[in-house]
Formats: C-alpha cells, structure tokens, sequence
C-alpha cells in the first residue's frame, strides 16, 4: 500500500467527496452556512459496557479493561464467546476504548490459530457494529459472514471479530479502523483465559472492513512491530480515492450514499481537518440526519426513500 502524508490525504478526500456530494445530490452550499449546525454523532449506546473508563489513558493500547462472556450468535454451533473492551488509539493518537468479540471453538487448544476478521461495516450508528448486530434479529443489520466464519473455528481457530470503526463510527477512517483491529488482536493475546499467546495471526476483511485490514497490514510493522502476522487478505477496498469519488460524484450512481456516509465518518474523527457540516445546506442536513444512525442497506438506497433509524443505541 502507497503511503500518503495524513494530512494531504485527509485534505484531498474532504476535497473530492464534497465535490462528490454537490455533483450528485446538491447537499453542499456554495460557501458555508451562516450558523453552522453542529457535527451529528451516533446515538449513544445505554449498555455500560462500552463506556471508557477513567483511567484510560494509564492503559497501553491492547490492554484489556473489561471482559463478559456472551451466548454464540445464532449459526454458531458448538461455540464459546467472550467480549473484551480494551484500550485503543484515534487517528490523532488519543486514548480511546474499543470491543471486540471472540468466538473459539469448545474447548479450544491453547496456541491455536487467530483470525482477526474485520466485518464488512459501511454504516454510521453505534447499533451496526459487530459486537451488537451479531445478535440482532433484525435481518438489515444480520452479519452474513456467519458460514464462512463457522469453517475457521471448525478447523479450531478463534476468530475476533472487532467493532473497528470506534466509538464515533468513523466509517473511511482507515487508520483508526487499522489501529483498531490490531489493538483488537493484542487483547485477544493477552486475555489469559482464551490461551492464545503464543497463537499465529492473520487477518481479513472486506468493504469498510476491508480498508481496516488493509491499513492494519500497512501500519503493523509500526504501530504493533511485536505482533508477527502470518498474512492478509482484504478485498473491495477503494484504493483510488478520485477515482471513486469521481464515478460517484459526476453522474448518478446508487452507492452514493456511502460517499456521504463516508464524509460524514471522516468528519467525525477529523473534525478540524474535515468540516463537511459547515459547508452543507438544508438539503445536505436532511441527508446527514438520514444516514447518522441508518445501516448499510438503508444508506445505499437513501436517495430512494426515507430511511428508518435501526442502528440508533439501545
């Protein structure tokens, strides 16, 4: 993966998905509003499970700061779970607390394999992420990886499965999603009780979990130079950012609202570098409000009809 400067990279993204969004749905003014609504994060979860502790910042990153164990989602057979929130970093290497979910086979061998499996998140409200969504009844939000998952721990994997777009659900913020998911990958390790210490590790991913495992792959040797991957696979990833913008932006095209649910991730993790709120007008605002809770499905289709708010917290 080419390597590109944070900030030209953040500049040129706000640049080509604003143009994105004035081409194809004229949401964003001229010049920005005049009273500037302000940005419109996801709505908060009421499990206090996933608030962040007070002292989170003592923590190393990868240090678990709480664990339960939950039921296997539903298609999983023979199969034990456990949630670990554990202390993470944002883009702009603050201390923040992420969760992912561990799922390993009955009475796993100790040193098994590990697989950190980035879903396929493309959505903007808190209620989309995995550790909530696997066991949702709600067929919008059903994670359908579930089969591909099972062969793994048939074959006596582990497979953590981490919420990699934050807790602000920076949905196209790479970096944070990479950082996520090896942070995710340390916490497995050293969650004693799961025996995976001394486990080999890969990762994989697609879509927006596919951008997590990619930068993942990118910035291991960096950000988490202890941890020996054995490899990669990622897929539907964009990797030409106006090439992208440009197919969505110039003409109409039904995925258009994941490029604004991407500015609009963006804009929550770089809230000074991204100001996509200041610039959009009543129609934008309509649409921002739409998508800031709505699933990946619903998003695709927001310019289709009106959206329901089924990943608002609960």
């Amino acid at each position: 993966m080419r390597t590109i400067a944070p900030r030209s990279h953040v500049r040129t993204i706000a640049a080509l998905l604003a143009a994105c969004a004035a081409g194809t749905a004229a949401v964003v003014a001229v010049a920005p509003a005049a009273s500037a609504s302000p940005i419109i994060y996801p709505a908060a979860l009421t499990d206090s499970f996933y608030a962040s502790p007070g002292d989170l910042a003592d923590h190393r990153p990868g240090d678990v700061l709480a664990t339960r164990p939950v039921s296997a989602p539903a298609g999983f057979l023979n199969t034990d779970a456990v949630q670990l929130k554990f202390r993470s970093t944002n883009s702009e290497g603050q201390p923040i607390a992420a969760v992912t979910t561990v799922l390993s086979p009955r009475g796993a061998a100790p040193g098994r394999p590990l697989l950190s499996y980035q879903h396929i998140i493309n959505a903007l409200g808190l209620g989309c992420a995995p550790s909530t969504a696997m066991y949702t009844d709600d067929p919008k939000l059903a994670i359908r990886e579930a089969p591909g998952l099972n062969v793994a721990i048939a074959k006596g994997w582990s497979v953590a499965i981490p919420d990699h777009l934050g807790p602000p659900r920076a949905y196209g913020a790479a970096k944070l999603g990479g950082q996520i998911t090896l942070d995710g990958i340390r916490a497995a390790r050293r969650f004693d009780a799961l025996g995976l210490g001394a486990s080999p590790v890969g990762m994989a991913g697609y879509s927006g979990g596919g951008m997590a495992t990619a930068m993942a792959a990118a910035i291991a040797p960096t950000y988490a130079p202890e941890l020996e991957l054995a490899g990669s696979a990622y897929g539907g990833a964009p990797m030409n950012i106006d090439k992208m913008a440009k197919a969505l932006g110039q003409q109409k095209h039904p995925a258009f609202g994941l490029a604004m649910a991407a500015a609009l991730g963006l804009e929550r993790e770089y809230p000074d570098r991204m100001p996509i709120t200041s610039q959009l007008n009543s129609a934008g605002q309509q649409l921002r409000d739409q998508i800031a809770n709505a699933a990946a499905n619903e998003i695709m289709f927001l310019r289709r009809r009106p959206i329901p708010r089924r990943c608002r917290g609960s």
